[in-house]
């Protein structure tokens, strides 16, 4: 067991053995706060599968108008951080949208393999060499 699932099973032993006051059940209960401590200051691994849709942005941002959860879901795997800078004083208040007032960066491509085709990424052309 590692991370998250770690943490847990180390807070319901403490929880389970910090009610019983024998010698045993505080000696449990101390290995248990370690195991704890040990997890919660474990390195994180994220694990992510990427998984080709045939679907552009577009289409996954249009099918998911009525949940802004996914919405946000889709931003985060996608973008590294998404700027909106303030209006320009000579457009101060103005409903209009200005895309000149957002900076999105991408996360980096993930290189699922290697292919002899050129093929489109974004802005960039990718060939592997």
């Amino acid at each position: 067991m590692s991370g998250a699932a770690e943490i847990a099973a180390a807070d319901e032993a403490v929880a389970a053995l910090s009610v019983n006051a024998t010698a045993e059940a505080f000696e449990a209960l101390q290995n248990a706060q370690a195991r704890r401590e040990a997890a919660l200051n474990a390195p994180r691994v994220l694990n992510e599968r990427i998984t080709e849709t045939g679907r552009t942005m577009r289409e996954v941002w249009e099918s998911t108008a009525e949940n802004p959860e996914a919405r946000r879901d889709l931003l985060r795997a996608n973008y590294a951080a998404i700027i909106v800078h303030r209006s320009a004083p000579d457009n101060h208040g103005s409903k209009v949208w200005d895309p000149r007032r957002v900076v999105m960066i991408v996360n980096p491509p993930t290189v699922l393999g290697e292919t002899d085709e050129t093929y489109r990424h974004g802005l960039a052309v990718v060939k592997a060499a």
